[in-house]
């Protein structure tokens, strides 16, 4: 008798429609892109509906088979770049969103069901330089307001990010300033990629994911999926984190196959070390930060539907709320002390800058304190906590989103 292994499978995603349980060829298996993480928790429920009715005696009462549609899933992730190599002048950043597994980014995708909004820009090949707060181009690429851009900078092997708050006459106005001067002379010296954005539009379509166990009789496919929340975990020494909350609308167990070699599409982002151009940016000053955490957090109210296969028609996002939480050394504790209410400026978070395909940058243009920050020990040093959110932002020229978005994702 075979027993399947926890360590040993495969989880992977897609974009379906509601009510769907497979493709045009009767199954996602060729679609689904590969997730890099722990093993999944899975809860997996059938409703139990009884009525406590009339019996001859202290027997069981009837017992009818429900929905599907309370199961749940979590898991913990590594995060990967939407490319799988140094992207070329003609990579096209649109195609991390694709239909097909091989080009699809997963971890892009749980932040566009999270986040509400994506937009993709092109790479550019037209700047000249400039300074650290103002980067020119000659003008033949489009430069597209609210983006994010990843460049170079005369700082060898460093690059910088630059999510870009204005442009005109040639010249880019970064939301953050560079910490170097950028260096033309690498092409394409303007590095795109797609941006996830807090919106309170809805996302269209669900999730399907796909989970196969270590052998040929344990592959479970959930339907009608949708992100409650991503918990993105920080340090200055380790790689980042990803923690994952999924509602499942559908489940169905059958079988499968044997898992071969498990192959990620993408590369994992590395640790978040300087050396791997890792900058974390708060109200224009770097920050030594000890710890950050960023979550983003999804409420939904069910459409129901007679005609649905577990009753669940769509879900409907009524809510998005992102927390971003700092702890950091203090320095001059009579001005780092901050109470509910008070402004902290712009946050920007830059990690593995120096790989284009495989860099993520995140913003936040407009951060209020939600809660005090409490003086804490770090290691043997006094330490301020904030727990941030996203306030109204307007400052970017134009307002067609991802420009004046409170709350931004990259991956450059």
């Amino acid at each position: 008798m075979g027993y399947s292994q926890t360590k040993i499978g495969r989880l992977a995603v897609i974009e379906s429609t509601w009510g769907a349980t497979a493709d045009a060829a009767g199954d996602f298996a060729e679609l689904f892109a590969a997730i890099d993480c722990e093993p999944p928790s899975l809860t997996l429920t059938e409703e139990t509906l009884t009525i406590d009715g009339l019996r001859s005696s202290f027997e069981e009462p009837t017992h009818l088979s429900g929905s599907r549609m309370n199961s749940t899933m979590s898991f913990k992730c590594f995060l990967n770049g939407w490319s799988n190599g140094t992207p070329g002048a003609t990579d096209d950043p649109s195609l991390a969103m694709g239909a097909s597994g091989t080009s699809i980014h997963p971890i892009g995708l749980l932040f566009k069901h999270a986040l509400g909004g994506h937009a993709v820009a092109a790479h550019a090949q037209d700047m000249t330089g400039g300074t650290t707060s103002a980067i020119t181009h000659a003008g033949a690429d489009s430069i597209t307001n609210g983006h994010a851009y990843l460049l170079s900078t005369v700082t060898s092997g460093q690059n910088g990010v630059i999510w870009v708050s204005g442009e005109s006459g040639g010249t880019i106005t970064p939301a953050v300033n560079l910490s170097a001067a950028p260096d033309s002379s690498v092409s394409p010296n303007l590095y795109a990629g797609h941006v996830l954005y807090l919106s309170s539009g809805q996302v269209s379509v669900p999730l399907a994911f796909q989970y196969q166990g270590s052998d040929a009789n344990s592959l479970v496919e959930c339907y009608d999926c949708s992100v409650t929340s991503l918990k993105l975990s920080l340090s200055p020494l380790g790689p980042p984190e990803l923690d994952v909350e999924i509602a499942i609308g559908s489940w169905v167990a059958k079988a499968g196959v044997i898992p071969g070699a498990y192959t990620n599409q993408f590369p994992t982002v590395k640790a978040s070390l300087g050396t791997n151009g890792a900058r974390l940016m708060l109200n224009g000053s770097v920050q030594q930060s000890v710890s950050m955490e960023c979550e983003i957090s999804c409420e939904y109210a069910n459409a129901l539907s007679h005609a649905s296969a577990q009753g669940l028609a769509q879900r409907v996002c009524t809510n998005r709320t992102t927390t971003t939480s700092l702890s950091i050394p203090a320095s001059t504790l009579h001005t780092d002390l901050a109470g509910p209410g008070d402004t902290k400026g712009i946050l920007q978070l830059d990690l593995n800058a120096n790989t284009p395909g495989n860099a993520m940058s995140l913003l936040v243009p407009n951060t209020v304190v939600r809660e005090s920050s409490p003086i804490g020990d770090s290691d043997g040093l006094v330490s301020v906590a904030y727990t941030l959110g996203a306030d109204v932002y307007t400052a970017d020229t134009g307002s067609t989103a991802p420009a004046d978005t409170p709350f931004r994702i990259a991956f450059l």
